[in-house]
């Protein structure tokens, strides 16, 4: 695992996080299934909702935070799956041109 920082919306606050994700485990035989997710080591508010009513991050609801993160961390994850597979689909286009 690696530590991981990511920037997000959360209830109209932005959010960046620092933690790991846990792709989980399917589970076996003998140990049930554990789900997959992200672990929060440190989280703050970067711009608040309405400055005129600031809100500290320990206000914000931990459950929800955390699902906010791993939403978070799947949207990086797929937006670098797709960046990666476009690099390839070119590679191969110019590779072919050879």
């Amino acid at each position: 695992m690696n530590l991981t920082r990511l920037t997000f919306t959360l209830d109209g606050h932005a959010i960046s996080v620092t933690g790991y994700y846990d792709r989980g485990y399917a589970g076996n035989r003998w140990e049930p299934p554990e789900p997959e997710s992200f672990s929060i080591s440190t989280a703050e508010i970067t711009e608040q909702a309405d400055p005129n009513e600031p809100v500290s991050i320990d206000d914000l609801d931990e459950e929800d935070l955390a699902v906010a993160a791993l939403r978070a961390w799947h949207e990086r994850d797929e937006g670098e799956r797709e960046h990666y597979a476009s690099m390839r689909r070119e590679e191969m286009r110019l590779g072919a041109r050879l």
